[in-house]
This record gives C-alpha cells, sequence and structure tokens, in this order.
C-alpha cells in the first residue's frame, strides 16, 4: 500500500491564514485599521492613501481618498499618531476632587484639568505626537506654507535668543 508524503505545511498558505483568521488575537496585537507605514498615491486627481505595500495594481483599496494632497497628508500624519500609545491620560475619570481631573503623562503625573472633555486628550495627544516625530512636524509646517513657517522661524529665533540674552 502506497501513501503519499504529506505536504509540510507553511505559513501563508490559504490553510493556514485560515486557521490564523479563527483565533483570538494576541493583548499585543496592533490595531490593524492604523498599521502603517503609509505613502501617498496619486490617481485620477485623487490623492489615496495606502500602506507602503498595497496598490490599486495589486487589488488594494486606500484607507482614505483626497481631493487635495494636504488633506492626505494631514490624515496620514494623524494615522502615525494614532498607532503611538497614548500619551496623556486621566487617573481616576470617575470622581472630579476639586483640583480637578489628574492628567498623567507617560504614566506621570502632569497637572489637572476642570472639564472631562475627552477630545482635549486626543488633541493633546497628537500634538505631543508630531512634535515628538521630526517628519510629522515637517509635515505640518509643509502644510502651513511659507509665510507662517518664515514666522514660525521667526518666533523660534527670537526665543532662542532672548533665552540666550537672559543667561548672561
Amino acid at each position: 500500500m502506497s501513501q503519499s508524503p504529506a505536504q509540510p505545511v507553511t505559513a501563508f498558505t490559504p490553510e493556514y491564514l485560515t486557521a490564523l483568521r479563527e483565533r483570538d488575537e494576541p493583548v499585543s496585537a496592533a490595531d490593524p485599521d492604523i498599521v502603517g507605514p503609509w505613502r501617498i498615491w496619486e490617481r485620477e486627481d485623487m490623492f489615496h492613501i495606502f500602506r507602503e505595500w498595497e496598490r490599486f495594481e495589486t487589488g488594494h483599496q486606500p484607507v482614505a481618498s483626497f481631493k487635495h494632497r494636504e488633506d492626505a497628508l494631514l490624515f496620514i500624519t494623524a494615522l502615525r499618531s494614532c498607532g503611538r500609545p497614548r500619551i496623556f491620560r486621566v487617573n481616576n475619570p470617575e470622581a472630579l476632587p476639586p483640583e480637578g481631573y489628574r492628567i498623567e503623562r507617560d504614566g506621570e503625573p502632569v497637572g489637572f484639568l476642570s472639564t472631562d472633555r475627552a477630545e482635549l486628550l486626543v488633541i493633546a495627544h497628537a500634538l505631543a505626537a508630531v512634535s515628538r516625530s521630526p517628519v510629522d512636524l515637517s509635515v505640518l509646517l509643509e502644510l502651513a506654507g511659507s509665510e507662517v513657517q518664515e514666522m514660525a522661524g521667526e518666533i523660534l529665533g527670537q526665543s532662542v535668543f532672548a533665552e540666550e540674552e537672559e543667561s548672561r
């Protein structure tokens, strides 16, 4: 009686991928909606956001599409910010002490907030995340335009030189 040798099971076969999708996601799994890295592909007068390895030609659909490149750049920056660990959190959001909600930055208490407006934490996180990334900060400056860049340069220059004057 002749038996044909069993085929080895390897990763990324359709059977493997099907079995993988049936499992629970590990706690450490990334949010698949925001996993990058991202790039913009221009097609038919629209700017489409794809992961770096995705393209229309390979059957992928864009995560987002915009009429203006500037909007696509902002959303790529937002996607990268969302993919980073939260920087700010409210400690003990149920009870409002007299000084307000305690705000933590990277797990360390940094201040108090008298309102429970969740969007403030979201915006603060995005701003902090962008300020920590030279790429994202340069995108934001590019989108601000030449006049705002020039003004920002002047403000930064005055700030740095004023600090030098004070230290003398």
